[in-house]
């Protein structure tokens, strides 16, 4: 009952939220073309601003194994990869390719994995290490791949400079410049960015609500995406991290990054890279739905296997 508490615990708020904001649509208290708008100021501000704060109050002198982050830097692009050759077998539209990969191989650890590690160990410094690595590397790849599958000529510059000048990846770069350097900011300047990173949770989680249409058409590639992200990435990657001897909460922390439900920045990124917007919304909820279920079971495994 304990595992099934913690992630209860985690996930619920979060269906809460997303329930809000659709109920609001529906009684028209929003409308849903401000959607758009709404999404990107949570893209620019809210959600920078979250990214920044937990890297920029980790303890640096913390223990963090270097096998972990190597782990890391390593796994997020292989399971990149094995997402795309799985969708080049499974998805029929190109112009849905990079929308499903993005999907498959990126999970939202900042909204969901990061309470669900934090429920089972007191774990907030190697969680804000591990996030400091894996939100730039997310978005390299998943610039890459909806710049890649865009229909357009590949253009390696404009992708790493699309990637430089993304906000998630500047904000983290900078909290682990400031965490790097020991650089405080002023407690005002410190308490007004704190302000913004818990507004980013439930703003971004509202307006997926409002975008939510429940019109839904199970194709296979909304199957292929749900599937990939809660049990073909985390079978392959928490299997060659059982079979590699990470244990507790190293093994929580990469738990939360590869089994976690689909990122809400994979809607926000495919909507502004021209790819399949309803794709990702979909697959963003009912990933987040499901996972309550596959999350469960991932804790429940790794517990009875004395991982956990």
């Amino acid at each position: 009952m304990g595992a099934f508490a913690s992630a209860f615990q985690a996930l619920a708020p979060m269906f809460a939220v997303i329930m809000t904001g659709y109920l609001c649509k529906r009684l028209g208290v929003v409308d849903e073309r401000e959607q758009p708008r709404m999404n990107h100021i949570g893209f620019q501000v809210f959600l920078p601003a979250l990214l920044f704060c937990n890297i920029y109050r980790a303890d640096l002198h913390c223990a963090v194994r270097t096998e972990l982050v190597v782990f890391i830097l390593v796994a997020l692009p292989v399971t990149a990869l094995l997402a795309t050759l799985l969708a080049f077998a499974l998805v029929r539209e190109r112009s849905q390719l990079g929308t499903a990969i993005q999907a498959v191989f990126r999970g939202n650890f900042v909204l969901v994995g990061m309470p669900i590690v934090c429920a089972l160990y007191d774990a907030a410094d190697l969680v804000s290490i591990a996030l400091a690595v894996a939100v730039p590397m997310m978005n390299l790849l998943s610039v890459t791949v909806l710049e890649l599958y865009g229909g357009e000529r590949i253009k390696p510059l404009q992708i790493a400079g699309d990637v430089m000048k993304n906000p998630l990846v500047i904000a983290s770069l900078l909290g682990a410049v400031f965490l790097a350097a020991e650089i405080r900011l002023p407690a005002f300047v410190e308490s007004a960015a704190a302000s913004l990173a818990q507004v980013a949770s439930p703003y971004l989680l509202f307006w997926l609500g409002a975008f939510f249409r429940f019109r839904l058409r199970f194709s296979r590639e909304l199957v292929f995406c749900i599937v990939g992200k809660l049990l073909l990435v985390p079978a392959a990657a928490l299997g060659v991290a059982f079979l590699m001897g990470f244990r507790g909460e190293e093994f929580a922390v990469l738990l939360a990054l590869f089994a976690a439900p689909n990122a809400t920045s994979c809607f926000t990124m495919a909507q502004s890279k021209g790819g399949d917007e309803v794709l990702a919304g979909n697959a963003v909820v009912l990933s987040s739905a499901f996972s309550a279920v596959s999350l469960f079971g991932w804790i429940v495994l790794f517990q009875s296997l004395h991982v956990l």
